[in-house]
């Protein structure tokens, strides 16, 4: 099956803090101060919610495979 692309909704937002989360324990990386213990992990539909951001998920048969998202960050410059 080919992946299907589309924004993110508040049902994956379980699916997908699962997946974010196992990726960090496979590399060893589930330390606090990253994503990994961040309260926001859990969801990402309502923090995609805020202007200038976009999240877009990607699954295959129905389940979730992956994600990117863009966010406006405080401190960084615009762009146009």
């Amino acid at each position: 099956m080919k992946p299907i692309y589309r924004v993110i909704q508040e049902n994956d937002n379980p699916s997908l803090s699962g997946l974010i989360k196992s990726v960090f324990r496979e590399f060893k990386i589930d330390r606090p101060g990253t994503v990994y213990d961040d309260p926001s992990t859990d969801a990402l539909s309502e923090l995609f919610q805020t202007p200038r951001s976009s999240y877009w998920v990607a699954e295959d048969g129905g389940e979730l495979i992956g994600g990117c998202g863009i966010f406006p960050t405080h401190g960084l410059p615009e762009v146009l």
